[in-house]
């Protein structure tokens, strides 16, 4: 069975770039463009990481994330934070949170396949 990422980011190109890498690499990928979208995916589908932009339409990725961890079964759930914006108040935040990795936009093929293999694992089981 592949591992399915999550990705939430409201860049249609974004969601298109990650998508590409992960698919090639053999993961399943799902995809939300706003914060909503991306709870509907988390309650419904089995979802192993989630990659997730910091700004949102509907609410903050970091805000999303905090709402999660209060969520039985989504506790754990490894979420790395993507975004072109970086600050050491908002990387604190995101660690509380239980973000353990900050990717800055652009992402490159190979960023993403070494944080999509540390956080989901193999794309498929053996």
């Amino acid at each position: 069975m592949s591992k399915c990422i999550l990705i939430v980011d409201d860049s249609s190109i974004i969601r298109a770039h990650c998508r590409s890498v992960f698919q090639r690499a053999g993961y399943e990928t799902v995809e939300a463009w706003d914060a909503s979208q991306a709870r509907t995916a988390l309650k419904t589908l089995e979802i192993s990481f989630m990659l997730c932009d910091l700004n949102l339409p509907d609410m903050s990725g970091l805000d999303l994330i905090e709402a999660m961890r209060d969520q039985s079964g989504l506790a754990e759930l490894p979420v790395v934070i993507m975004s072109a914006e970086c600050s050491l108040d908002l990387v604190k935040r995101a660690k509380r949170a239980g973000v353990p990795h900050w990717l800055l936009k652009p992402c490159k093929a190979e960023e993403l396949l070494n944080i999509a293999r540390r956080f989901a694992g193999p794309a498929a089981e053996a």
